[in-house]
């Protein structure tokens, strides 16, 4: 009696810069599908939550909810990133929010750096699953808070947003997602005072 021979399975390659195959972008549309779901549930719950109370089946009053549009102008402080688009004709502005925290054991000052890859968005993710972070353990990057409390307004959106600081990065960022070949470094040189730019590598 022969043995049977053991069937061998090709290794799972992704390559940066490489196309995603149709089950993925079938499940980044599945997740994405499901996130504007609950989006959608999340806004209905705040705008009932914008009355002074709710009241529950059983008549009880329920402690209304607050929320904050992060980012905006009196609200939390971000860093303002200047990107120049692919065919270099203009640039967008994205935000970045900066986190800062300390270590419970060690109390070292840790401070992370959050921002969506416009590369990732162009090609179609959704912003949930474009995220950049860069952790002040992994890559130095400092906060020129110079600027800090002046007010932005995007020349695109006419949005205000409360600038923490002006960002530099000197070493060179990936972006982590699959088949994304972003990199870049921020320079604090821009033409506004309190933009960053973002620098492709």
């Amino acid at each position: 009696m022969s043995e049977e021979t053991p069937k061998i399975k090709a290794p799972v390659v992704f390559m940066k810069g490489g196309t995603t195959s149709s089950r993925f972008d079938a499940e980044v549309q599945r997740q994405k599908a499901d996130q504007l779901a609950r989006q959608s549930e999340q806004d209905e719950e705040i705008r009932l939550s914008k009355s002074e109370t709710m009241t529950n089946t059983g008549g009880h009053s329920l402690a209304s909810r607050k929320t904050m549009d992060l980012g905006s102008a009196n609200t939390h402080p971000v860093a303002i990133l200047q990107v120049l688009l692919d065919h270099g004709s203009r640039e967008r502005y994205i935000q970045a929010d900066i986190v800062i925290a300390s270590d419970p054991v060690t109390g070292e000052i840790i401070r992370t750096l959050n921002l969506v890859c416009p590369s990732c968005v162009s090609r179609g993710l959704p912003q949930s699953q474009s995220q950049i972070k860069i952790d002040s353990r992994n890559r130095k990057w400092d906060l020129d808070e110079r600027c800090k409390g002046d007010v932005w307004v995007d020349p695109d959106t006419r949005q205000p947003y409360v600038i923490a600081g002006k960002v530099e990065c000197a070493e060179m960022c990936r972006c982590p997602q699959v088949g994304c070949s972003f990199s870049f470094k921020i320079s604090p040189k821009s033409d506004h005072p309190a933009v960053s730019r973002v620098l492709k590598c």
